[in-house]
């Protein structure tokens, strides 16, 4: 079951991040925000579908089936293939079985029935340990520097220092802060971030930054917390290390991160032109700092892959991008794993080949035909 469940999410993964990679050639996908659920939906996309699909009894429309099973079963009740289509299987149809074959003197104008994708099935079940040692190996290296880095982080923000009242005041300005979001200042940080709690951590030389590039610097830190980004880099993370066979959620994960900064970048723009140029101020300040040590899973401000100069260029001259509501994310997300559960191929451990009934030497071959009725 495991290697089933591993062999469809590599498919799905493969195709969904691919349809990704490719959706900016379509002009309609361009913008940041669909860009954004794209990217969030292939990336996890594929722990649903392959999850749904192996458990599910129904399967998938598409399945190629026997991959790890024997290509020939020995037993003296053997399940004949068409009854377990998935065509069958969607309709409820009982599976086919034949009786047990007595023994025949002369079997040699009979054949081994074709056993489709099955002949394969031998040189993967010799394999199948290795591969599973392996990929449980490197998955638990990996998490385990993910625990490493976690707790290093746990460590790097210990000594936070919680800001109220005119201290936060003074730094803030006359910025609304959402309930349940708390704004500290740490002594080892050196560019603001935000974490996974619901924390905003400011570097102790934020005060050197004119009053309206804090605002702004809080405002684009607040759009992570309220996109739930750092949540999304833990996840990332979990799934680069526990999946690492598939290389493109390394993309996926650069992907995320640079669509989460361009739409906090914009969740920190107003109407007028005055933010646009505090917010290029504060970018281009902690920009200096982006050799500086930071926690593993926050969202750091001017610490995302790709040239800064572009980011500052859209700060300053695109104009402000429409985010999409989350009751409309929620939907079309819901659809589209919907519709790629049924529609993306799976294999399966089931053979649909001819069937044999017998044991030894002594086969018959039980040929099946499916008509209309």
């Amino acid at each position: 079951m495991i290697e089933e469940w591993l062999a469809n999410y590599l498919i799905h993964s493969t195709l969904l991040l691919g349809l990704a990679t490719l959706s900016p050639l379509v002009p309609a996908l361009r913008k940041p925000a669909l860009q954004d659920l794209l990217w969030r939906l292939a990336l996890i996309g594929g722990l649903l579908t392959a999850s749904a699909q192996t458990f599910s009894p129904h399967g998938s429309l598409v399945e190629v089936e026997g991959l790890f099973a024997s290509p020939v079963d020995q037993s003296g009740e053997t399940v004949i293939g068409p009854a377990q289509s998935p065509a069958n299987r969607l309709a409820g149809a009982p599976p086919i079985t034949a009786p047990p074959a007595p023994d025949l003197q002369d079997t040699d104008h009979l054949t081994q029935p074709h056993a489709g994708n099955s002949e394969m099935a031998p040189v993967l079940q010799d394999w199948r340990p290795a591969l599973i040692l392996a990929w449980l190996l490197g998955g638990g290296a990996l998490l385990t520097g993910l625990l490493r880095d976690l707790v290093a982080e746990r460590r790097l923000l210990a000594g936070c220092r919680r800001l109220k009242g005119d201290e936060l005041d003074a730094l803030c300005g006359n910025l609304a802060i959402p309930e349940g979001v708390s704004i500290c200042v740490a002594p080892h940080i050196s560019v603001p971030l935000s974490t996974r709690r619901g924390e905003i951590v400011l570097p102790e030389t934020f005060s050197a930054l004119p009053e309206a590039s804090r605002r702004a610097a809080v405002a684009h830190e607040l759009g992570h917390i309220r996109r739930r980004d750092p949540l999304w880099r833990l996840l990332g993370r979990l799934v680069r290390a526990g999946l690492f066979f598939q290389p493109l959620n390394w993309i996926a994960a650069r992907r995320l991160d640079h669509w989460a900064e361009v739409l906090s970048d914009q969740a920190a723009l107003d109407d007028g032109p005055r933010s646009r140029l505090a917010l290029a101020r504060s970018l281009l300040f902690f920009a200096e700092q982006r050799g500086c040590a930071v926690p593993a899973t926050a969202c750091a401000m001017a610490h995302a892959p790709g040239p800064l100069a572009e980011r500052v260029r859209k700060v300053l001259e695109e104009p402000r991008v429409k985010v999409l509501s989350r009751r409309n994310a929620l939907t079309g997300a819901l659809v589209m794993l919907l519709a790629a559960a049924v529609v993306l191929p799976g294999v399966s451990a089931r053979s649909t080949a001819t069937t044999v009934a017998g044991s030894g030497d002594n086969i018959r071959s039980i040929q099946v035909r499916e008509d209309d009725g």
